[in-house]
């Protein structure tokens, strides 16, 4: 698979160059690194962007950090973190990443830039069941490597 390809099947998980060290890893809080490669989680590939329903937006994680963040996901334990949270969605313009359903008034998982440098708050939402699968996708065997 090549670089700036799907990690996922999904288009919503990329590894991508960082353009900035302003952004923080989803996973472990620190500053991406610029100029070097990096993951991507994106909602640009949904309908709701494409047809101008909401704005495209791009979080970030360490490619170091890609194994426990699938574990962190397909295991819901999201207490240490405060960038990966169960929560309730108030919005009514949020769809899942990952299967591109509306998200509801229910308990699902936000994903968040808290804490970066970058003073515009950014988030992105996943179903519960669909947080599973995208963990499930981040596993090692499961996820296309860059040439």
């Amino acid at each position: 698979m090549a670089f700036n390809q799907p990690i996922d099947g999904k288009d919503c998980v990329k590894y991508k160059i960082a353009k900035t060290n302003r952004q923080s890893c989803l996973l472990c809080g620190h500053p991406m690194i610029e100029e070097q490669i990096g993951v991507s989680v994106t909602n640009s590939h949904t309908d709701a962007v494409k047809s101008k329903k909401m704005k495209s937006t791009n979080l970030w994680f360490h490619t170091e950090c890609m194994a426990k963040l699938g574990k962190e996901l397909r295991h819901e334990d999201f207490e240490m973190n405060q960038r990966i949270n169960l929560k309730k969605c108030t919005s009514k313009n949020q769809w899942c990443i990952w299967c591109e359903k509306k998200i509801t008034n229910s308990i699902q998982v936000e994903l968040n830039n808290k804490n970066d440098a970058i003073t515009t708050k950014k988030s992105l939402w996943l179903c519960r069941k669909c947080a599973k699968d995208m963990g499930r996708s981040l596993h090692w065997r499961n996820r296309n490597l860059p040439n």
